[in-house]
């Protein structure tokens, strides 16, 4: 009967792979000074940190392929958008700095999300107290980027810096005191906000969710 395997200990691994894969993976150990052993388990590594990650950011498989085509038609359209309006590949590659060419992505977006409608009534529940969720929630979430402060969880804090790194100048286009207003007017509030996220995420929220 063989030994089963610890945790702790180092196994053998044999693999076939075409010379360009294998070519790829010598340049890339000696361009970080390590062995290809080294390289593969790194890579390995990475592949399942990637999927973990997937999860954490997208919630499911089928959102990140869905924000995957979305991402897909905003940059084309952008780009295209962007070198139509300047005549330029600076024009093209700014788009987001163009109103006709970011325009045309928001379109293209929304395309996406239309094609992949689910069937029936989009009317909310007889019950649901706050009206307008979805821009409710989409304006705590830029409120947080605005003050650079998040609420309800760890998650929340370090996807709040992460996204306001991300966005670079694009930051400059967010104002806490016109994401204030808005949570105001559609009348979500950030304490219902942190209750309902706190719940979705399965972790015990502070006080009693009613």
């Amino acid at each position: 009967m063989p030994r089963k395997r610890k945790e702790a200990d180092t196994v053998q691994i044999s693999v076939r792979a075409k010379e360009p894969l294998r070519r790829q993976l010598e340049e890339a150990a000696k361009e970080r000074g390590v062995s290809m052993n080294v390289e593969i388990i790194d890579r390995l590594q990475r592949s399942f940190e990637n999927e973990r990650r997937i999860e954490e950011i997208f919630g499911s498989r089928e959102v990140y392929g869905l924000m995957h085509i979305v991402a897909a038609a905003i940059h084309e359209t952008g780009r295209a958008a962007g070198f139509y309006a300047t005549h330029s590949l600076e024009g093209a590659a700014g788009w987001l700095r163009h109103p006709f060419a970011y325009d045309e992505a928001v379109k293209a977006a929304m395309k996406v999300f239309e094609v992949f409608r689910p069937k029936g009534s989009p009317s909310p529940p007889a019950h649901l107290v706050h009206q307008n969720l979805g821009r409710g929630f989409a304006n705590g979430i830029l409120n947080e980027i605005a003050r650079g402060e998040a609420r309800v969880t760890p998650d929340n804090v370090a996807r709040t810096e992460e996204l306001r790194r991300e966005l670079g100048y694009l930051t400059e286009n967010l104002s806490a005191s016109e994401t204030a207003k808005e949570d105001m007017l559609y009348n979500l509030r950030r304490d219902d906000q942190e209750q309902w996220t706190v719940l979705l995420s399965n972790k015990k929220p502070e006080g009693n969710i009613e």
